[in-house]
């Protein structure tokens, strides 16, 4: 099959100025990120075509090259956490190279961390690189990201461009075999998130550093079922914070070096130990105070009985 879909592929390259958008579906969406690496390393180093510049009338911001199919390819690894292989087709990424090779280390770099904190660090980094640069780094070419249009296109094109009486049951269900791995629209949000939550994990629970991570997982993530998890984890291991009213909207950067331990009481109610220990003490503080009255008046009735019955001053 995809011998087949090989061959689909050079005969839309041939005319890839004017379908440069069904070049991509095939390679992002039907053939496997293997063979796309196939076809890609047997593609000359610059096209033929590549010195042709885009007509710049026509909306077009493509140019349909080797190195757009690269960067294709780039993102598409990235996306299957293949770093190593992505990292030969970073050249395709135009001026975004640099900090995808950033995200590569970030990612690398908690992979092999010493601790547990170092490791959460790290992982920041790679969920801000993913959520700041997402679609340039971690974008699909068409839907649901539509790196293609900077994110900036309607995506019930794409649902129209399936239904069309032109593609069958069979082609619909190709476009469907190497979707993305979460199927939001701007999906590398969750990515991002992802790996917030999981630096999050990293730390301990009553940190801010913890609260700060979990509050960008739910701010970020487009899944309301995910937002929800990230608060509840919050609310149920979490302490309260300055940010407490504002989580999952307004985020401080989560303080990693040194860890801080929030200045607030804890979210969660207290123990039913100090409850009874402070019983305890007003307890104490009353019987002493009834005491201390009582001897008091002990000692005021003694002395006007002494009075009473002492004689009288000669």
């Amino acid at each position: 099959a995809d011998d087949r879909v090989d061959e689909a592929m050079r005969l839309l390259l041939s005319v890839h100025r004017d379908y440069w958008t069904d070049v991509a579906t095939v390679a992002e969406r039907v053939l496997s990120t293997d063979a796309l690496m196939r076809f890609v390393d047997a593609l000359p180093a610059t096209d033929a075509e590549a010195g042709a510049a885009p007509d710049p009338d026509d909306g077009m911001i493509w140019s349909g090259t080797s190195t757009d199919l690269r960067g294709l390819l780039a993102r598409r690894l990235l996306r299957e956490h293949r770093l190593a292989e992505a990292a030969r087709y970073l050249d395709g990424l135009g001026g975004h190279q640099a900090a995808a090779a950033a995200f590569i280390d970030a990612t690398r770099a908690a992979e092999v961390a010493a601790s547990g904190a170092e490791r959460a660090e790290h992982l920041w980094q790679a969920a801000q690189l993913a959520r700041r640069r997402g679609i340039e780094l971690l974008g699909t070419e068409l839907g649901p990201d539509w790196a293609l249009y900077q994110g900036a296109l309607d995506p019930a094109l794409l649902e129209h461009r399936a239904s069309s009486a032109f593609v069958g049951a069979a082609e619909r269900a190709a476009t469907t075999l190497h979707a993305p791995p979460h199927p939001y629209r701007f999906h590398y949000r969750h990515t991002a998130a992802l790996l917030a939550a999981e630096a999050a994990s990293l730390v301990p629970p009553r940190t801010q550093a913890y609260a700060a991570l979990l509050c960008f997982a739910a701010a970020w993530t487009p899944d309301p079922e995910s937002r929800t998890r990230f608060y509840r984890q919050w609310t149920s291991q979490g302490a309260a914070v300055d940010f407490s009213s504002t989580f999952g909207e307004t985020c401080p950067a989560p303080s990693l070096h040194p860890l801080v331990l929030p200045e607030h009481e804890p979210r969660t109610a207290p123990s039913a130990a100090p409850v009874t220990m402070r019983k305890r003490h007003l307890a104490a503080i009353a019987t002493a105070a009834t005491l201390g009255l009582g001897a008091a008046t002990l000692t005021l009735l003694r002395r006007r009985r002494a009075l009473a019955i002492a004689p009288p001053p000669p």
